[in-house]
């Protein structure tokens, strides 16, 4: 059964790369998808046919969302979004280091020296000293009156 993957193998990579389903193109041949998949797995030019029918998969639906018009039914409207959704999502996990965001690490040290810790406080009673309250307020404008 494999042995069609080998004697087909430029005829199964373009119908990939075309965006077609493997467990169609099997049964073209009356194999499995696996069969396919498994004789093929190690191929570069199979991961490279792959990415290419991710990204037809992906350019069909964008496609068939541009096509819709005020005469096409929501529910094609919703089968459209959520097929052109599928393919992306798909095409992410199957293909991260083309079409996966970028993953960025943050590290944040929260450690702050005694020193450090006392400035900043000392800082806040500085402001709290400077800024005067409404009681302070109240007690300059009554001491302002009696002058």
């Amino acid at each position: 059964m494999t042995a069609i993957a080998v004697l087909h193998k430029a005829e199964i990579l373009k119908r990939v790369a075309a965006g077609d389903k493997i467990s169609d193109i099997g049964k073209s041949y009356g194999v499995t998808q696996q069969a396919i998949s498994k004789q093929l797995l190690s191929d570069p030019e199979w991961v490279d046919a792959r990415m290419s029918g991710a990204l037809a998969r992906i350019e069909h639906w964008e496609k068939e969302i541009e096509a819709i018009n005020e005469g096409t039914s929501m529910v094609m409207l919703g089968r459209a979004k959520e097929m052109l959704s599928h393919a992306r999502w798909r095409a992410e996990h199957e293909f991260p280091a083309k079409w996966g965001g970028s993953k960025v690490n943050i590290q944040i040290n929260t450690q702050v020296s005694s020193s450090e810790l006392l400035e900043i406080e000392a800082h806040e009673l500085v402001k709290l000293i400077k800024t005067p309250t409404n009681e302070d307020k109240a007690l300059v404008a009554q001491i302002a009156k009696v002058e």
